[in-house]
C-alpha cells in the first residue's frame, strides 16, 4: 500500500538558532495516521459521484466512514494498548478512525520514532522543536499506522485566499 506523502517542514530562513536536544521530559504531542481501506474509499467516491449509481449522492457520516473504511476497532485497541505500555497517552480517536492523537515525553517519542527532537528559536524569539530526521514508524505498528504528523511545532503562516473587493 502506498505511503501518504506529507508536506515537508517549513524551509529554514537561516535565522533560527539551534538550542539543542528537546528536554527529555518535555511533553510532545503528535498524530499517527491510521491505515484505511483505500480501495474501498476509491470505490465509494466513484459511486457517490456517479449519477447512474444507486449510491449517488448518498454521503456517509463521520462514524459511518470510520465503520466502513477506518482502522478496525480491534486493531485500534491493540495500537492504543501498545502505545500506553510505552508510556504514551492516546486519543480520543476521531469518528472516522483515520488519526490517533498521541502525547508522551520527548524521550519516549524519540525512542519510538527513532529520531531526536531538537529545539530551535526563530528570528522572532519563538521556541519550537523539529525532528532531526524523518520519523520511522516501528515495524510492529506498521499494520495500523502509515505515517506520523505534527511532530514538529514550528509555526508556518500561509496567506489566506481573499475574496475580491465588491464594486
Amino acid at each position: 500500500m502506498r505511503m501518504p506523502t506529507l508536506p515537508p517542514p517549513p524551509a529554514s530562513t537561516g535565522k533560527e538558532t539551534r538550542l539543542g536536544p528537546t528536554r527529555a521530559g518535555e511533553t510532545v504531542e503528535f498524530s499517527l495516521l491510521l491505515r484505511v481501506d483505500e480501495a474501498g474509499i476509491r470505490r465509494y467516491l466513484a459511486d457517490v459521484a456517479d449519477p447512474d449509481s444507486p449510491r449517488y449522492r448518498r454521503f456517509l457520516t463521520a462514524a459511518q466512514y470510520g465503520e466502513r473504511f477506518g482502522l478496525a476497532p480491534r486493531a485500534l485497541a491493540e495500537l492504543e494498548a501498545s502505545l500506553e505500555r510505552r508510556g504514551f497517552r492516546v486519543g480520543p480517536v476521531n469518528p472516522q478512525r483515520t488519526t490517533l492523537p498521541v502525547r508522551g515525553t520527548a524521550r519516549a517519542t524519540s525512542i519510538l520514532l527513532r529520531t531526536e527532537l531538537v529545539d530551535y528559536r526563530d528570528a522572532d524569539g519563538h521556541r519550537y522543536h523539529e525532528p532531526s530526521r524523518p520519523p520511522t514508524v516501528p515495524r510492529g505498528l506498521r499494520s495500523s499506522v502509515v505515517a506520523v504528523s505534527g511532530l514538529g511545532t514550528r509555526s508556518s503562516l500561509a496567506p489566506a485566499a481573499l475574496d475580491s473587493p465588491r464594486s
